[in-house]
């Protein structure tokens, strides 16, 4: 066998050095709820809202804010309330109005994934986001950061610092047989803006549910690559969720895969039909 000219060892050997290098390593995911900030009700214009249990007051200085586009009611805004560190569930609800919301609470949670062997350049699981959809609430800013932490240098310390954006549909006209268009949802906000294309996470509402009753909570995982750390995708929902590319409203049912399937069969059938038409026009 040939041997290695002595010119070519030093690319060998820094080959080998990158190979090696790019071995996977295990990487621990630690993330947390970092503050709240929400509109509350017009109705009740001393402040109506409750964070885990604690009565929410309106910030004056702040404008206040349309939960639709449109919707001529404004609602005053609360203040941006700081969680206590290393929360990773935080419950909302208006309180003292029709229908006891105190007993019925809207409710997101983060849990980080299990530690996992990673390579720079993988997309992996770095944790699961649940939401219980429940008494009505316009919308909240929930926000959240999530922190690499391994041995290698190249996977250690990387974090995506953003927003849970939780919007409620409120469809015109109202339709309570249509439990797609009426699921409130959630979608991620980064340093630049809403992170578009992951789409949101539906929960049903618990009043308007599908046939078979999933319930008005899920859960669904988020994957990320390094670099910083960079969400790529919610993956799969449970329970109550189902994902949507939109950000905005629906603003009626998204027909079922199997409803869109029977649609293409039968316009390849007519497209069909209409070619044989044409055929046999040109043998007459």
């Amino acid at each position: 066998m040939a041997s290695t000219p002595w010119h070519r060892l030093p690319l060998l050997l820094l080959t080998a050095a990158t190979c090696l290098g790019a071995q996977a390593a295990t990487v621990s995911i630690s993330g947390s709820l970092t503050s709240f900030q929400s509109a509350l009700s017009p109705n009740f214009v001393g402040g109506n809202g409750a964070l885990n249990g604690i009565p929410l007051t309106i910030n004056p200085s702040l404008p206040p804010v349309s939960y639709l586009d449109g919707d001529p009611e404004l609602y005053p805004q609360s203040h941006v309330v700081p969680l206590t560190a290393g929360s990773t569930q935080v419950r909302f609800e208006y309180t003292n109005i029709i229908g006891n919301a105190a007993e019925n609470p809207n409710l997101i949670s983060f849990t980080a994934a299990t530690p996992a062997q990673v390579n720079v350049g993988d997309t992996f699981k770095v944790g699961t986001l649940s939401y219980t959809n429940g008494f009505w609430y316009p919308f909240a800013t929930i926000g959240l950061s999530i922190i690499t932490t391994s041995s290698d240098p190249a996977l250690d310390g990387h974090n995506f610092t953003g927003s849970i954006i939780v919007a409620v549909s409120s469809p015109i006209p109202f339709d309570p047989a249509d439990y797609i268009a009426n699921a409130d949802y959630f979608y991620l906000q980064g340093s630049s803006g809403p992170l578009a294309p992951l789409g949101s996470v539906r929960v049903y509402e618990r009043s308007f549910q599908p046939p078979d009753n999933p319930g008005n909570t899920g859960s669904v995982d988020l994957f990320a690559r390094i670099g910083s750390l960079i969400p790529t995708s919610f993956e799969n929902p449970s329970g109550g969720i189902f994902l949507s590319p939109s950000l905005d409203p629906i603003t009626s049912a998204v027909p079922e895969s199997d409803t869109v399937a029977m649609l293409l069969a039968g316009l390849v059938l007519v497209g069909s039909a209409a070619a044989r038409r044409r055929g046999r026009r040109r043998q007459a």
